[in-house]
């Protein structure tokens, strides 16, 4: 009878002091902090994600017939690409932190948009019209 009262009491204890820890925890995940360094880190990513994307376009230049009109969807993406690099170059010299963010969410957004538009003249291309 006292070993279960002893075995308890310590199952007891054990559990006040997992709520307890439990409870004064850290509330919030941890986030890495965001430094002027790690912005211009994430800028030079998407500086190699650009020249990537160039390297696609001069590809899909390549392949379309030499005397056709040049694809608008390539022209527009060429554009949104030549937008992306200022912007990043403009990361890579600011010195506020808010401002380096701001410019690297456009310029990724522009990235992402030039992608979208390679994609749809690249798969224009490749069918046949009507179909």
């Amino acid at each position: 009878m006292k070993s279960r009262i002893v075995i308890w009491t310590i199952v007891g204890i054990l559990v006040l002091l997992g709520v307890v820890l439990i409870a004064t925890g850290r509330k919030s995940p941890r986030v890495p902090k965001v430094t002027l360094d790690l912005a211009r880190s994430e800028a030079a990513k998407a500086e190699m994600q650009l020249d990537r994307l160039g390297a696609r376009i001069a590809e899909a230049r390549k392949t379309t017939a030499p005397g056709a009109t040049p694809n608008q969807g390539l022209e527009e993406a060429e554009r949104l690409l030549a937008q992306a690099r200022e912007k990043l170059g403009q990361v890579k010299q600011a010195g506020d932190l808010k401002q380096a963010e701001a410019l690297l969410i456009e310029s990724r957004q522009m990235l992402r948009s030039a992608r979208r538009a390679v994609e749809l003249a690249t798969k224009a291309a490749s069918r046949p019209h009507g179909l």
